[in-house]
Order: C-alpha cells, then structure tokens, then sequence
C-alpha cells in the first residue's frame, strides 16, 4: 500500500517528501484543503476572535449564513476530519476558499449580531415572569402610578398616551 506523502520546499532544489501522517494536524488540514504544507495567511482573524472572548469559533457564526463565501468556508471546513477541524483557524479556511476576509469577518458580525438577539430574547421570556412580579408589586405603592398604567395598557385596559391625548384634545376643544 503506498502511503499519501506530502513534499516541503526546502533551499535544495528537490523537495522533501514524508508520510502525511507524520504531520501536525494543521499542516494536514493545510493539505487537505489544496494549500502548501506550510501556508501561512496574512491575517488575525482567528486570533482576534480569541481576543475578543467570543467563545464560538468562527464557524459556528458563519454556518446559519447565506452569503456565498461563507457557505464555502463551511463546506471545505466540514470536509476536513475531526482532527484537523479542531487544528485549522479561520484564516486558512478563508485562505483555502479565496474569500475576501473584510468580507467574511462581516459576515460573522452579523452572524454574532443575531446569536446575541436571541440570546436577549431568551433571556427577556426566562424572567417575564417576575419583571411582571416585580411590576405589580411597585404598581400596588403610592409611587406606582406610571407602573399601574403600564400594566392596564398591556391589558387592553387604558389606551397608549397618543390615543388619550388625541380623544383629550377632541372632546375640550371649543
């Protein structure tokens, strides 16, 4: 069985070759993506990623997106093993894709943009309960008047300010 070999330029004019699996897992994603063993992009974007404490990988925000440079980001980074998922950064796989990394860092934007929505969403319908708690108790004060009216305009009791100011006017004009 003849084993995948790999070959790495070096000073000489012939290039050394060695088993792919004697590679780090990097460099064999590297390979597997159709780039030179020992590619190197121009750009932070996974480190900045890091920086930022966002927590999700780069794919996890680009995975849900339409946009077509993210799609093929997501189909080569899906086309990788286990191993060399877990050792390929963003910017190989932007590199590997030939997308615009403004473009795709973007797109992740976006893509946290929307995570973020959700996540205030879920958290907002988790504590629905005792804001409401906590709203009926104020209304019940002396001071709760703005909360009391609150409460009846959720209810359908009392309409919003712009319809009472309108049927004000209305009825006291001369």
């Amino acid at each position: 069985m003849k084993m995948p070999t790999s070959s790495v330029k070096t000073e000489c004019a012939e290039p050394l070759r060695f088993p792919k699996r004697n590679l780090s897992p990097l460099r064999r994603a590297c390979l597997s993506l159709g780039l030179e063993v020992d590619a190197r992009p121009g750009t932070n974007l996974a480190r900045l990623l890091r920086k930022a404490g966002l927590g999700r990988t780069a794919i996890e925000y680009l995975k849900f997106s339409r946009d077509e440079q993210a799609q093929r980001i997501c189909a080569l980074y899906y086309g990788l093993n286990a191993t060399e998922r877990k050792a390929v950064t963003i910017d190989v796989l932007a590199m590997a894709a030939g997308a615009d990394i403004h473009h795709v860092w973007g797109v992740i934007q976006e893509g946290l943009s929307r995570v973020a929505e959700v996540e205030t969403v879920l958290v907002a319908c988790i504590n629905a309960s005792c804001v409401t708690q906590k709203s009926i108790e104020y209304a019940l004060t002396p001071n709760g008047y703005e909360d009391r009216e609150l409460i009846l305009r959720i209810l359908g009791v009392v309409p919003p300010r712009a319809v009472m100011r309108r049927y004000i006017h209305r009825s006291f004009a001369p």
